[in-house]
């Protein structure tokens, strides 16, 4: 499952956005279909107000409903690989991904990790 985002129309650090969520067949790589869209409007100037909303709250919000989306359509399914770009590197992302699920994130942040040694 891969989810983007990608801009419809700009209207200068606002605009309008599509967030579309596709099933791909992990074996061959066909494209299953969509399983998830939705259209989001960002107007300017609203960064300073997010961190102070729960996530239920945030536009980031959308990246767990694709998930859950596509753990539903895709219930049969014996594994759900979820691949998003850095927006998606939020930590509920990683918290609440449905239990069939992988995650393959491209980092937004740096991370400190555990030594193995």
């Amino acid at each position: 499952m891969v989810q983007d985002t990608t801009v419809v129309r700009s209207e200068g650090g606002g605009g309008d956005y599509l967030h579309a969520v596709l099933a791909l067949d992990a074996s061959d790589g066909a494209l299953l279909g969509l399983v998830d869209a939705r259209f989001l409007h960002r107007s300017s100037g609203q960064k300073a107000q997010r961190r102070a909303l729960p996530v239920e709250e945030k536009e980031s919000f959308r990246w767990l409903e694709g998930a859950e989306q596509a753990a539903s359509v895709c219930s049969g399914a014996l594994r759900i690989t979820i691949i998003a770009d850095r927006e998606g590197d939020i930590y509920e992302a990683f918290a609440l991904r449905p239990d069939n699920a992988d995650l393959l994130v491209r980092a937004a942040q740096d991370r400190s990790l555990e030594d193995g040694g």
